[in-house]
C-alpha cells in the first residue's frame, strides 16, 4: 500500500515538474523534443489592420486605373453614378483581396503545423477544404474584375451614344439647304450662296 502511494506521489511530482518546465521555460527557440512531442513554435503575430489597408490601396488603384482607361476624367469626377459605382467596386474587390490574403496566411500556418508533426487525418481534411476555398476566392476575384471591366466598357459606349443624341437634339442654323455650326461657317455659307445666285443670273443672261 505504501509502495503504491509512493508510486502515485512520484508520478504527481513528475507531472508537476513537466508543467513547470512548460510554463517557465524560454520559448524563444523551439522546445526540445525530449518526450516525443512535436516542437512548440511561437505564434506569428499578424497585423490584419495593416493587411486590410494594404489590399484596400491595391483595390483602389485597380478600379481607378480601370475607370481612367475607358472614361474621361471629367465624367469620372462629375457623374455621381460613376462615383457611387466605383466606391462599391473598390469595397467589393478589397474584401475579396483580403479574404485571399488571409486564406494564404492560414494555409501557410496549417502547412507549418503539419510539418511540425501534427499528422492527424483531420488536419489534412482541413487543408483540403482550405485549398478549395482559396481556389473559389481566386475564381471569384478574377470574374469580378472581368465583370467590372465589361460594365465600365458598356458605360463608356452608353455615354457616347447619349452625347451624340444630345448634339443631334440641339437647334441648328439652316441656310439654303445647308447646316451651319458657328458664326464663321455661317458667313462662309452665305457668301457661297451669293456666288451661286450670281452665277445663275449670268447663265440666264
Amino acid at each position: 500500500m505504501n509502495e503504491k502511494k509512493k508510486t502515485l506521489k512520484d508520478q504527481a511530482k513528475k507531472i508537476a515538474d513537466d508543467l513547470e518546465t512548460l510554463v517557465f521555460d524560454d520559448f524563444s527557440d523551439e522546445v526540445d523534443n525530449t518526450d516525443g512531442l512535436p516542437p512548440i513554435k511561437p505564434v506569428e503575430d499578424n497585423d490584419y489592420d495593416k493587411i486590410k489597408n494594404s489590399v484596400k490601396t491595391k483595390a483602389d488603384k485597380a478600379i481607378d486605373n480601370l475607370l481612367r482607361f475607358y472614361l474621361s476624367a471629367d465624367i469620372i469626377e462629375n457623374e455621381k453614378y460613376i462615383k457611387i459605382k466605383s466606391e462599391i467596386d473598390k469595397m467589393t474587390l478589397s474584401s475579396l483581396m483580403f479574404q485571399l490574403e488571409a486564406g494564404e496566411r492560414a494555409l501557410v500556418t496549417l502547412l507549418k503545423t503539419i510539418d511540425s508533426g501534427e499528422l492527424q487525418p483531420r488536419m489534412f481534411e482541413v487543408l483540403s477544404t482550405l485549398q478549395k476555398s482559396m481556389l473559389d476566392i481566386i475564381k471569384s476575384q478574377t470574374l469580378y474584375l472581368i465583370a467590372a471591366e465589361e460594365s465600365t466598357k458598356k458605360l463608356s459606349r452608353d455615354l457616347e451614344i447619349y452625347q451624340e443624341k444630345m448634339l443631334e437634339a440641339k437647334p441648328e442654323t439652316k441656310q439654303i439647304g445647308h447646316v451651319h455650326r458657328g458664326a464663321k461657317d455661317l458667313m462662309k455659307g452665305i457668301q457661297g450662296d451669293f456666288v451661286e445666285v450670281e452665277e445663275n443670273n449670268d447663265d440666264e443672261e
